[in-house]
């Protein structure tokens, strides 16, 4: 049996909604779903469910992806890290880049001549090094590829704490959009050269 998580990125942040189950040999399958949230064990309750010869696709209401939950198929327990993969809608069609400075995702629209592109800096939640966090953390770079898929996306990721980026090597002053804490020049400039290639 193989198990995807079906996700996307929702004001919320990355939400989960369903499940796409192949390999299940019962017809009807049994599904439920429990999530664990910081008051306990949560049941919950699926709004659809699609069942072919081999595959079942249920959908239930949206829930935050960052928390843990059992599924349940035909008596097997399935839990978030035994899942084998994780399909999140229009963050999956960024390509993981990287550069010698930086790690980013671009996404690239399907017309192949000149396009305007747009940089989204995240903030301050979704430094790292895994080339996700700016991706599902926030409503962002996913939300606005889905809003303008004539244009590229550009979404790089800072490694280090923003906050302590900026009080080490500009001082308060921030830059770029509202959405970050405070993306230094430093920062910047490998970017812009990124872009400029």
């Amino acid at each position: 049996m193989k198990v995807a998580a079906l996700t996307r990125v929702g004001n919320d942040g990355w939400e989960g909604y369903g499940f796409e189950i192949s390999g299940c040999l019962k017809n009807p399958c049994p599904v439920s779903l429990t999530l664990y949230t910081e008051e306990g064990q949560r049941p919950w309750a699926y709004q659809s469910l699609y069942q072919n010869e081999d595959t079942i696709r249920v959908i239930f209401p949206k829930f935050s992806y960052f928390q843990d939950y059992i599924l349940i198929v035909d008596e097997n327990l399935i839990s978030k890290e035994k899942v084998d993969e994780v399909r999140t809608l229009w963050a999956d069609l960024f390509e993981d880049c990287r550069t010698s400075d930086f790690w980013y995702r671009l996404y690239s629209p399907k017309e192949k001549e000149p396009r305007p592109l747009i940089l989204f800096l995240h903030g301050g939640g979704e430094c790292g090094t895994d080339n996700w966090k700016q991706m599902v953390n926030t409503v962002g770079a996913a939300r606005l590829a889905e809003r303008y898929p004539d244009v590229y996306v550009m979404a790089p990721q800072t490694p280090v704490d923003l906050r302590k980026q900026v009080e080490e090597a500009d001082g308060p002053r921030a830059y770029a959009t509202a959405q970050m804490y405070g993306w230094t020049k430093s920062f910047l400039k490998p970017v812009c050269d990124e872009i400029r290639r």
